[in-house]
């Protein structure tokens, strides 16, 4: 029996090519969806209560894909948040403890762009 086909080194060479693109695609869109995560999470867990003359201020540190799909995404994010007085001209400027803070968050595809639809607090 003859062979019908055999691969040349340059087949193998542009599908190493070509799995080494979409890899490097998903890898760009996974990092871009986790930034954009991380920022929402900051600005959820920041806020200031003037009444009260305190304010909190967070930072996060870990972003964690769920589940990701063509049109939605869900996205744990985790990190630090730090209570203090509230003075006017500078925010948070005694920090009186620190907590860490964990949201899940999903986000749904707008064009090219992810928007946050739903937030649940853990």
């Amino acid at each position: 029996m003859d062979k019908l086909f055999t691969p040349n080194r340059w087949l193998v060479l542009f599908c190493a090519v070509f799995i080494a693109i979409v890899a490097t695609l998903q890898f760009v869109i996974n990092s871009r969806l986790q930034a954009t995560a991380r920022n929402f999470g900051d600005d959820i867990f920041t806020w200031v209560w003037l009444d009260k003359n305190i304010c909190a201020k967070a930072y996060m540190t870990d972003a964690k894909i769920l589940h990701r799909s063509e049109n939605d995404a869900v996205v744990q994010v985790s990190g630090e948040q730090s209570l203090g007085a509230f003075d006017g001209s500078k925010p948070c400027t005694l920090q009186t403890c620190t907590s860490p803070c964990k949201a899940t968050l999903t986000f749904y595809r707008y064009g090219n762009n992810w928007e946050l639809g739903k937030v649940e607090l853990q």
